[in-house]
């Protein structure tokens, strides 16, 4: 017998306590690899959530800023000097999922027997912060001290988004409190003005727009008034995809 030949063949199936196969199968997990599952985690629920919303014909997701994109609240007098804080609370579950929205695929009807692949979903900032709220309850909030509304809602888009994924996120930056005869018009209260705006803007049906917000009250009128998907969310956490993941579509 060749000795030598036995012993390769031998090798082949039995590690010694010192071969290479033996420490790569006993070394402890580098940060590398925490870091490489994670993403891995975190992608596979952004493709979850994309899987879910074509599943149940979503078009456009909508979300609330304060307490929602953001883990924080503005309170209506943000001073321009907090800004970088306020929008480095931005919810990484968020940040995660927009510019996937953006990008995906999304298959639409096109014909009654044929569908056809078009841009991403549609994506929205609807929030109560408004422009419109500078001076009414306290004199020293103006533009050049505090940031407020549309310009607040693009400050976070811009800061966390491509430019082309920050611009094709519409934001309806409305308060009805502070729009007078305006926002006292029944179907211009709580959001019904951001959701009238954006099925105009987006031309998609109620049941077509998802809505993440963290006001109970607004959940429950987008949901009941408005026709479509309202998700409530822990304004103490912001959106996570949980709250996609969870959500009960045969609720509406």
């Amino acid at each position: 017998m060749d000795h030598s030949a036995s012993a390769v063949a031998t090798s082949s199936h039995t590690e010694s306590p010192g071969s290479n196969n033996s420490i790569q199968a006993n070394r402890p997990e580098s940060h590398d690899d925490t870091i490489t599952d994670a993403h891995e985690d975190i992608q596979n629920k952004v493709q979850r959530c994309l899987a879910l919303l074509r599943q149940h014909g979503i078009r456009l997701v909508v979300f609330d800023m304060d307490q929602t994109a953001v883990v924080a609240h503005s309170h209506g007098k943000l001073k321009r000097n907090e800004l970088d804080a306020f929008l480095n609370k931005a919810s990484a579950d968020w940040v995660h999922l927009v510019p996937a929205l953006h990008e995906a695929v999304l298959m639409v009807p096109a014909v009654p027997a044929a569908r056809t692949a078009a841009a991403g979903f549609s994506i929205a900032v609807a929030t109560h912060s408004d422009a419109a709220e500078y001076g009414r309850k306290d004199p020293s909030i103006q533009p050049a001290t505090h940031i407020l509304g549309d310009e607040l809602a693009r400050a976070l888009v811009d800061r966390h988004f491509s430019p082309a994924t920050a611009a094709a996120i519409f934001c309806v930056a409305y308060n009805p409190r502070h729009r007078g005869a305006h926002g006292q018009m029944e179907e211009h209260r709580i959001k019904r003005y951001h959701v009238l705006i954006l099925q105009q803007y987006f031309g998609v049906d109620a049941a077509e727009i998802i809505f993440f917000d963290d006001t109970p009250q607004v959940v429950q009128d987008c949901r009941e008034t408005c026709g479509v998907h309202a998700v409530q969310v822990d304004p103490n956490q912001g959106f996570v995809f949980a709250d996609l993941l969870s959500y009960n579509f045969a609720s509406l």
